[in-house]
């Protein structure tokens, strides 16, 4: 296998991933990660919740993790500015960014679309079973799972006094 001319040795990368992990320990999270809390129900309710109530800690439980993941993905990227922070040649710094930087600056600015939509996704199925729970003439009519989109979370939440507020 050929090496590219400007290919910079692994012991550089290696020196400055323990750099890396330096800067991690002393960054001082300010945002705390959201804490995962199981939904206490104040009354009894029938087997025909059962369903809502699953709906209801899964996607919770997902939208937690996903946004605590973002929180990650940023932290990590300030522990790298850090890092880059010390390196004055342009070339190295690129070969940081390329190996390191740029995959976690990609997912994490796509996160919080990703988040948007599971946000949708979560609420218009919440909504639908509460729904057809709640309305004894509630058509079961809602779309595919990827045909789910803002348009589908207002026609299932708008019936709900607090949604708009």
């Amino acid at each position: 296998m050929r090496k590219e001319k400007n290919m910079i040795d692994d012991s550089f990368y290696i020196k400055a991933y323990v750099k890396y992990r330096k800067e991690i320990k002393n960054i001082n999270f300010l945002v705390k990660p959201i804490s995962y809390k199981r939904f206490t129900l104040t009354t009894q309710i029938g087997g025909e919740w059962v369903v809502y109530c699953e709906m209801l800690e899964n996607f919770s439980r997902q939208l937690v993790d996903d946004i605590n993941q973002l929180r990650r993905y940023i932290i990590k990227l300030e522990a790298w500015s850090k890092v880059l922070f010390h390196y004055e040649n342009e070339e190295e710094k690129l070969y940081l960014s390329l190996e390191f930087i740029e995959p976690l600056a990609i997912i994490a600015l796509n996160l919080p679309y990703a988040i948007k939509n599971r946000f949708i996704f979560s609420l218009s199925h919440i909504c639908h079973q509460a729904n057809r729970i709640k309305f004894p003439n509630w058509k079961d009519n809602l779309p595919e799972d990827r045909s789910i989109n803002f348009k589908t979370m207002d026609e299932k939440c708008k019936v709900w006094g607090n949604y708009n507020n």
